[in-house]
């Protein structure tokens, strides 16, 4: 190969070289020193392709850089045992493409480049690589760049195909390395120079017979040395942001880890200590209880309490409560015994053939209250011992037995069976109760899990009893399952481990009579714990048994024992009405329309907020004042209360002292409001009867006006239209044969006069109406029969006159103004029809003249055009009209008012547009 200096000056191409070389190197040697630095400020930061701002905290700052550090460590002895396994491998290669000639050379270069990378290799195992990470990356980068350079200067230059070694080791850097794109562009820049010194010293030291082909493969080779790195840049660039967002994940992932776990400790502290607390307060409760008991036990039992049967009923609801407190308080601490694995089993061999029957006996005074049936059914073939701790396999079944009575309606039978069945003694308590749905079964035995956790729940209970059987029988390593089906019934199956030693027999008959005895107490003691025998219930009052003197109060209450309680409490005050739940509440509060209601907040059927909704919204119930009682003392709770129309409400427990003078308040605010109604009432009708009065006084001022004015138009009109209508009459017998068109305005000019008579006859009326008050007694039927002929020449055959008039009754008035009022009113009617000309509905007028209980009607009613409701106020107001000019003055209503009023009477009108109009006039009865 002829390796001439080519055409090119040396030293203006030395030179040229060298500013480029020197500024590259500049660059790379800021880029590397400025990512060797021991801070890693990672700061306020733009994330890498996220374009979010993130202001990593302190800790997030130390671990990346620790992550960083790792990782840079971790990836650079890869890479160096990578580039320790390729290296030797390139002998062959440098073999096949230079032969021998260069074979020596390139092998102590490569050895010694061994040599470094394995010195590198062993330094990057020590702990102190973590402070020098990114340098060691550097060197890892220089050494394989380096040798390959070296290798390029000494061979072919431009020429040699190891270009492409340079671009995989600028590739797997950029991907492998944690490098910012800085730390990239940094190595790049390091690699293009070193590649350029090298094809350059090769140039100048062996020239080139060819400039042309010279510069092709420098641009060949140099777009691929660009290229490629610029593809790692990219995919260092994006690695970048994706190593921070997978860290920033991990880092919250590992804090919320931590977080949870101090949360777990101090959730398990804080059970720790609910449960010693639960022990310590159950301890502390079971000694003033059992004080409480025991004392209440020997005076219900006293010989002047016996004979006093309210005083023993009090007792007995005091001493029933406190066992069921009591028994509560012994299932919570044996609850909180399993939960930290504290409760000691005394075991010993028990026969359930014993155990059993005594424990069915003791629930069957509950079985027969509720009208349940108990039945007993044991393998008498079978042995039925299990190894044991006695109280706690009886607190097993006696929750099984109770659970079963609580949840079988009236009629219903309960079965205890117990048979032996592959080494395991099995008990089955099944009943005919309302069943448990599919989907809840596996809840049955959760803690203070109920069915019908709901405020409207029919049967109370705190979720233990089942809970605590589980774990009983779990503690004596047997199982309990529940098979149910809906409407159908229950059966819970105990399995227990059968026991082959027999039972220790008493010495005395009468130790094991005291140690059933004591048994039989004690179960006698759970019944009534959790189910207290109740007493009757207080009769509900009837009307027969209400003292009248007192207020009904009604009680919706379902606990038995708070029932007879407050019974007991209220009856002497008020009559006592009991409902069981919010329905009947309901019901008996609309038939008895109580006073005072006193309710619970959780009610079956109705809570006591959804009831106290209803009663407000009844409108006959609204004065009825209502109290909640309640045992949530939450303000939610109260404003609820409040917000459903309740007056008032009490937090369980309370005194008797503060409910009784809190009822007797309401019922006192209820009366003031009552007489403050009634005097609202007083002023309401004494404020109408004065409206009434001025309007009578402003009519009377009217009426007198007008008289006034009707007189003085009469005097000046009257005498002048006599004088005419006289010369009328003279003018038609004088012209009797002159031609009909003269005749019709005469008959014109006669009308028009007689129209004008007829206004001032009306005011005449109007004006006089009360001079004339002579009243005698008047048949209906004539008044009717003289209005009608008065308007005989107005009533056209399509008219059609009903008339319903009494022939035996009379009426006391003036006949004439009788006779006035009601001609206005039917010629009023024949307008109105006449102004409803339609073919499909004809004419009718009604009058009606007949006696009732207290008056003597007129009526008379009409299916004419109707009043619109604006006017009915006004149709009796002296010249109101809603006829056209010239077809009346309006005042053949407003002097029928006024011949009304003279009557001591009333006038009304009741009208629907287009359909009817009925005047009215109610009259006294016949005088005397």
């Amino acid at each position: 190969m002829n390796r001439s200096s080519g055409p090119w000056p040396l030293g203006r191409f030395n030179a040229r070289l060298r500013r480029v070389r020197g500024s590259s190197l500049k660059a790379a040697v800021r880029t590397i020193s400025g990512s060797w630095g021991e801070s890693v400020v990672i700061g306020p930061r733009k994330l890498p392709m996220t374009g979010s701002t993130e202001q990593p905290d302190v800790s997030f700052q130390e671990a990346y850089r620790s992550y960083l550090a790792d990782l840079w460590v971790r990836r650079t002895r890869t890479l160096c045992i990578i580039a320790l396994a390729a290296i030797p491998s390139g002998v062959v290669l440098d073999w096949v493409i230079y032969g021998e000639r260069y074979l020596p050379a390139f092998i102590a270069i490569r050895a010694v480049t061994e040599l470094l990378l394995g010195i590198l290799l062993w330094f990057l195992q020590k702990p102190a690589a973590r402070s020098h990470h990114k340098l060691l990356g550097f060197v890892w980068m220089a050494l394989p760049i380096a040798h390959l350079s070296l290798m390029i200067g000494m061979a072919d230059g431009i020429e040699s195909p190891y270009y492409i070694a340079h671009i995989l080791v600028v590739m797997g850097a950029c991907l492998m390395l944690p490098w910012t794109f800085k730390e990239c562009v940094g190595g790049c820049l390091m690699t293009w120079t070193l590649y350029g010194a090298a094809c350059l010293a090769s140039w100048a030291a062996f020239g080139h017979s060819d400039r042309t082909d010279w510069v092709q493969r420098a641009v060949s080779n140099g777009f691929f040395m660009m290229i490629f790195p610029i593809i790692g840049l990219a995919g260092s660039y994006a690695s970048e942001g994706f190593r921070f967002r997978e860290f920033r994940l991990r880092f919250d992932l590992d804090q919320k880890k931590k977080e949870l776990k101090t949360s777990y400790e101090k959730l398990a502290e804080l059970d720790r200590a609910k449960s010693q607390f639960f022990a310590n307060i159950s301890h502390e409760l079971r000694t003033p209880l059992t004080l409480i008991v025991s004392p209440l036990d020997q005076l219900r039992n006293a010989p002047e309490i016996q004979s006093n049967a309210r005083a023993r009923e009090v007792l007995d609801i005091m001493f029933g409560n406190a066992n069921r407190l009591l028994v509560l308080i012994n299932d919570l601490l044996d609850l909180v015994k399993l939960e930290d694995a504290k409760l000691e089993l005394h075991r010993k061999p028990v026969d359930l053939k014993e155990l059993l029957p005594g424990l069915v006996d003791s629930m069957r005074g509950a079985a027969e209250r509720a009208n349940l049936r108990l039945e007993t059914l044991l393998d008498e073939p079978s042995s039925l011992v299990v190894s044991a701790d006695k109280d706690r396999m009886e607190k097993v079944f006696i929750n099984l037995l109770f659970n079963a009575i609580k949840f079988t309606p009236a009629g219903g039978t309960v079965r205890v069976s117990g048979r032996q069945e592959n080494g395991h003694v099995v008990v089955d308590v099944t009943d005919t109760g309302i069943g448990i749905g599919e989907d809840k079964l596996d809840q049955v035995f959760s803690r203070f899990w109920q069915e019908d956790g709901s405020s409207t729940r029919t049967r109370q209970g705190t979720g233990i009893g089942l809970a605590l059987v589980k774990e009983l029988v779990q503690l004596h390593n047997g199982t309990v399952t529940v098979q149910s089906q809906k409407g159908v019934g229950s059966t819970f199956t105990v399995r227990l481990p059968h026991c082959a030693e027999r039972p220790e027999a008493a010495t005395t008959g009468d130790s094991e009579d005291a140690w059933l005895a004591e048994m039989l107490h004690k179960a006698q003691r759970h019944q009534e714990a959790l189910a207290p025998p109740p007493t009757p219930t207080p009769q509900k009052s009837t009307p027969a048994s209400r003292d009248p003197h007192k207020h009904t109060l009604l009680l919706v209450e379902d606990e038995p024992a708070m029932q007879r309680f407050l019974s007991l409490e209220l009856q002497d005050t008020y009559n006592v009405i009991i409902a069981s739940d919010g329905q009947e509440g309901y019901e008996l509060a609309q038939s008895h329309q109580p006073r005072l209601i006193l309710t619970d907040m959780m009610l079956p059927k109705l809570d006591g907020i959804t009831l106290c909704r209803k009663l407000k919204a009844s409108p006959t119930l609204q004065p009825s004042r209502i109290v909640i009682l309640t045992a949530r003392a939450e303000d939610r709770t109260k404003l609820n209360a409040l917000e459903a129309g309740a007056d008032d409400f009490l937090i369980k427990p309370f005194s008797t002292v503060e409910l009784k003078t809190r009822l007797a308040n309401l019922l006192l605010t209820a009366q003031l409001e009552r007489e403050l109604h009634a005097q609202n009432q007083v002023l309401e009708s004494t404020l109408k009867q004065l409206r009434a009065a001025e309007a009578q006084l402003i009519q009377t001022e009217r009426l007198s006006a007008l008289g006034t004015l009707s007189a003085g138009i009469m005097h000046e009109i009257n005498n002048p239209i006599i004088f005419m209508i006289t010369a009328v009459h003279f003018l038609k017998s004088t012209v009797a044969g002159a031609s009909s068109d003269a005749q019709d305005t005469i008959n014109d000019i006669e009308g028009g006069l007689k129209r004008i008579r007829d206004i001032i006859a009306d005011l005449k009326s109007f004006a006089y109406g009360g001079t004339n008050t002579a009243r005698t007694e008047c048949d209906p039927q004539k008044i009717v029969r003289t209005a009608r002929r008065i308007l005989a020449h107005e009533i056209r055959e399509d008219v059609q006159i009903e008339e319903i008039v009494s022939a035996e009754a009379r009426l006391f008035g003036n006949e004439n103004q009788l006779v006035q009022l009601l001609v206005n009113l039917i010629q009023n009617a024949l307008q109105a029809t006449a102004g409803n000309p339609s073919e499909n509905k004809p004419r009718q007028i009604q009058i009606r003249a007949q006696p009732d209980a207290r008056h003597f009607v007129l009526a008379v009613r009409d299916n004419g055009t109707g009043i619109a409701q604006e006017n009915l106020s006004k149709v009796f107001d002296p010249f109101f009209t809603t006829k056209p000019v010239g077809e009346g003055m309006g005042l053949g209503l407003s002097i029928s008012h006024t011949i009304v009023n003279q009557h001591q009477g009333e006038i009304s009108v009741k009208s629907e547009p287009g359909e009817f109009t009925e005047f009215i006039i109610r009259l006294p009865p016949t005088a005397g």
